[in-house]
């Protein structure tokens, strides 16, 4: 079943949250080096595929039809009164002032190194900021606490029930 799967997977391992949280890094890194002279650059989960049952070849997206006025990020609706991918819901609506009533993906994100570089400004102080408050997440409950406090810095796109494949739909080069 679902929860034995859970309970034996990574997410259990004391390294999931250290990990998620790192991908922003190594997407700034990227920018920093960017060997092709890249004008964006995204991060593209490994698992995406498999996970949103993607069949096609990943050629068949066209992922210069992804906005570039911000740091694009995907979301969708999550209500809950316990935890958002970890972090505990009242610290969170603490720090944001308001209840968050959806979480951001960390499928697919990014952008121009211009736009990931101010995001991740923001993204690492809210892991400093939570850390020192007691309280962490993985990078998804991050990435909201960023959109709610500085929606100038994203460009979000709300998916209906979170499957990333209906937005890959759009982008389908064939």
């Amino acid at each position: 079943n679902q929860s034995d799967w859970m309970k034996a997977s990574v997410i259990s391992s004391k390294y999931y949250i250290p990990l998620t949280l790192i991908k922003n890094e190594l997407l700034e890194k990227s920018c920093d080096l960017n060997p092709f002279g890249s004008q964006r650059l995204y991060w593209i989960d490994s698992g995406m595929f498999s996970s949103f049952g993607i069949n096609e070849h990943i050629d068949i997206f066209n992922f210069n039809k992804l906005p570039e006025d911000n740091f694009f990020l995907m979301a969708y609706n999550y209500n809950t009164d316990t935890e958002i991918h970890g972090y505990n819901i009242k610290a969170m609506e603490q720090l944001c002032n308001t209840k968050p009533t959806y979480v951001c993906r960390a499928t697919l994100f990014g952008g121009k190194p211009e736009h990931i570089k101010r995001f991740n400004e923001k993204y690492y102080y809210y892991i400093y900021k939570s850390i020192t408050r007691g309280n962490i997440g993985t990078e998804e409950s991050i990435y909201t606490i960023v959109d709610i406090l500085h929606p100038e810095l994203v460009h979000k796109y709300l998916m209906p029930y979170g499957d990333v494949k209906l937005y890959l739909d759009t982008i389908r080069s064939r």
